[in-house]
């Protein structure tokens, strides 16, 4: 069940690492508690990409490049940033992230890196701008971008001799 992130407070902070192609971990510029700034890994609300693959997996199709493009745009910027609601039941915090005063959600979706995610019967777990988001998923579909692309690239193995 989701808890809304209370006050939805925003705060500042520079992109760390990017694990996946729909999350960032952002050490925040102004404390999030008493103490030195913290790393906090943030999910972005209500799109999924591509899934990386765990030990021995395969990826799923253009997880890598979902990934690859979200760190090319994010990796070592400074962003703006809130939680716009925390699951507990997995230990997600799901947020909004701005860098240059442009959500990064609506980037990654309006160039076919993620999905938007099938809204549940759960209130409060979905983004503020999910009507937008959804229009943009609409237009990358009728352009073929990223994961709506006819064309799958398969990544390279090396393979021992």
């Amino acid at each position: 069940m989701a808890a809304p992130a209370a006050g939805a407070q925003w705060y500042r902070g520079k992109v760390k690492a990017v694990p996946s192609g729909d999350s960032l971990v952002v050490t925040a510029m102004s404390a999030l508690k008493a103490g030195p700034p913290r790393d906090k890994t943030v999910t972005l609300s209500s799109i999924i990409a591509p899934r990386q693959a765990r030990r021995g997996g395969m990826d799923e199709p253009f997880a890598w490049d979902s990934r690859e493009f979200l760190r090319k745009l994010c990796i070592g910027k400074e962003v703006t940033f809130r939680v716009d609601y925390a699951v507990a039941s997995i230990g997600r915090e799901f947020g909004t992230i701005i860098l240059d005063d442009k959500n990064v959600a609506m980037l990654v979706v309006a160039e076919g890196w993620a999905k938007v995610k099938e809204q549940g019967s759960q209130k409060g777990e979905a983004s503020p701008f999910l009507a937008e988001l959804l229009r943009l998923e609409e237009q990358a579909k009728q352009q073929g971008l990223g994961r709506w692309s006819k064309v799958i690239l398969f990544p390279y193995f090396l393979l021992p001799l």
